[in-house]
């Protein structure tokens, strides 16, 4: 498309695209996500579960997070500057990080600036996916979840 943008037919192919790759797109709540999702396609990581509720022994009783692998435990938070650098979020997202790892889920934070680097954002996804080296043995299973 970027070749040959007059030719013919390229409106048509752009607007298929361009046009989001599934129903994931739309449970995302940011271009961040998005662009996250796209990471994921581009290299070929399963598809995760998208702002979803995690159940957990807390006083909240779970925890919504941006995405994650439930059979693998795997969580990943997509922090943006805007948000991620309140006192509030400073304060919260070290408890939300503890809380997932106490139940068993193994966390990712991937901050706007990390987005530069696209292929270290997989790199550190897929080995968070390999099989479960990574849990301690003792670790609750973290395969309670809800569709919210």
């Amino acid at each position: 498309l970027a070749r040959l943008p007059g030719k013919k037919g390229t409106a048509a192919v752009r607007a298929i695209v361009e046009r989001p790759h599934h129903s994931l797109d739309a449970r995302t709540r940011s271009p961040w996500e998005r662009r996250f999702l796209a990471i994921c396609r581009t290299h070929r990581i399963p598809e995760p579960r998208v702002n979803e509720w995690i159940a957990l022994d807390i006083a909240s009783g779970g925890l919504e997070v941006d995405f994650f692998w439930p059979p693998q435990g795997v969580v990943v938070e997509v922090d943006e500057d805007a948000s991620h650098h309140t006192l509030r979020a400073q304060r919260n997202d070290p408890e939300r990080d503890r809380a997932l790892r106490a139940a068993g889920w193994r966390v990712i934070r991937v901050a706007e600036k990390d987005f530069s680097q696209p292929s270290l954002i997989a790199e550190r996804v897929l080995t968070a996916l390999e099989p479960a080296q990574h849990r301690r043995a003792d670790a609750p299973s973290p395969n309670r979840y809800r569709s919210s």
